[in-house]
């Protein structure tokens, strides 16, 4: 929404993440599992692009029929399928970067959260502090019962500073 995208579909299968995404303005909040029946019915329109955040060719090959000529892919996951990717390359899709961001990336997204363009409270649902991660390693383990955790690590503001430092 920032970037002045404003229909926004989010398809999922995990409440915690499809409530989170109606509250931060999603156009559409669909489960995943009923995403055949609401295709059937021509209730949504075709994507320009598609963020890809889920590791199952299965549910990308669901959403496939969903994607415009040429769209833009951004996976957070490798898609290993031949014939997934295969009907990529037939939509002639146009693959973006999406498993790694740079420091700069980091910096941005540190000053929006900063100026209180992205309200963080919503996304990170639990705390560990670095030193004591192994001790609540469980926190990771549990199925999908927590959004983003933040690990806090205490020498961050240094690191950060010392980079501000640099760019100046």
């Amino acid at each position: 929404k920032l970037e002045g995208y404003k229909n926004i579909t989010l398809l999922g299968k995990h409440s915690l993440r499809m409530d989170t995404a109606k509250k931060l303005g999603a156009s559409r909040v669909i489960d995943v599992l009923t995403i055949d029946a609401t295709m059937q019915t021509n209730l949504l329109p075709l994507v320009d692009s598609l963020i890809v955040a889920t590791p199952s060719d299965q549910t990308i090959d669901q959403i496939l029929p969903l994607l415009k000529p040429q769209a833009g892919i951004f996976p957070q996951t490798r898609i290993t399928c031949p014939k997934t990717l295969q009907s990529l390359e037939e939509n002639e899709s146009v693959f973006g970067r999406a498993f790694a961001y740079d420091l700069e990336d980091f910096m941005e997204v540190m000053d929006l959260i900063e100026n209180g363009k992205v309200l963080t409270e919503l996304l990170i649902t639990a705390h560990i502090d670095l030193l004591e991660l192994s001790k609540n390693f469980q926190i990771f383990s549990q199925k999908k019962s927590q959004l983003k955790t933040m690990i806090i690590n205490h020498k961050l503001s240094e690191i950060v500073n010392n980079y501000k430092m640099e760019r100046l």
